[in-house]
């Protein structure tokens, strides 16, 4: 639902910002942003979202979380389940980084030959990819677990970026670009599935120490992503400029539990 919630709002944003801009409204969705900004503080103020002192686990401290997270992945007492956590975080971060690397490189892919794209037809491509992906994808997922499972799912999230990625990297003309939001709507799937997994791998009181290594690496990617894409990008541009496309995402196979 999260993952959801963000695909709406990313969405939403996107193809307002397009409608706006187009009647010379281009600052109305900035405004918007700033009022939400200034609402934060009051929403602290009369919604802390607190979770109870009563009810707070405080018998472990800072460096036992920690240690037990290290435990997880890498420690000698998960020997024989450690595989099984370090192939979902790989994959884990394999497609955030391909997710959220290519914000800085595919507008450079699509603005150079053959494409040449202006502005409008850039924000065209990245709305109808936002809704795809972060909107019909991560709606049918429900959908998807009536009949599969979540590796399964997973799998098939990993194919369809892949695919994408392809298509997107050997296209030449207009209308096969624009066939990526489709082939690829599946692609985000991989990372709230990745989350169920890992979940489900673990005890109740250590759920606290997996999701804390999945956020370290998610804001890890944040923080390097656009940097080593541009590095990939610039290094392989006199190469095939579609290079970086092409092997953005590495489909690493999921096994089952």
């Amino acid at each position: 639902m999260i993952e959801l919630a963000i695909g709406v709002a990313v969405a939403g944003f996107q193809f307002l910002y397009r409608i706006f801009h187009s009647k010379h409204w281009v600052l109305l969705p900035n405004a918007i942003c700033r009022n939400h900004v200034g609402n934060e503080p009051g929403c602290r103020h009369f919604h802390s979202g607190k979770f109870p002192t009563g009810q707070r686990d405080n018998s472990e401290s800072v460096v036992t979380k920690m240690k037990t997270a290290y435990d997880l992945y890498l420690g000698s007492f998960n020997r024989g389940r450690r595989w099984k956590y370090n192939t979902l975080l790989s994959v884990f971060t394999f497609t955030m980084f391909s997710a959220l690397g290519r914000g800085s490189v595919e507008p450079l892919f699509q603005l150079g030959e053959p494409f040449c794209w202006s502005s409008e037809k850039l924000g065209q491509f990245t709305a109808a990819r936002s809704l795809m992906q972060q909107i019909c994808g991560m709606g049918l997922i429900k959908v998807f677990q009536k009949f599969m499972t979540d590796e399964s799912i997973a799998i098939m999230g990993c194919i369809s970026f892949t695919i994408g990625y392809v298509i997107e990297g050997l296209a030449s003309s207009d209308a096969l670009i624009y066939t990526v939001p489709f082939v690829s709507a599946c692609g985000l799937l991989t990372v709230p599935m990745c989350r169920a997994l890992l979940s489900k791998l673990t005890r109740s009181d250590q759920q606290g120490a997996v999701f804390a290594v999945i956020a370290t690496m998610e804001t890890l990617v944040n923080l390097c992503g656009s940097l080593l894409s541009i590095e990939i990008y610039v290094e392989t541009l006199n190469l095939y400029s579609g290079l970086y496309k092409k092997y953005s995402n590495k489909t690493t196979p999921l096994v089952k539990r």
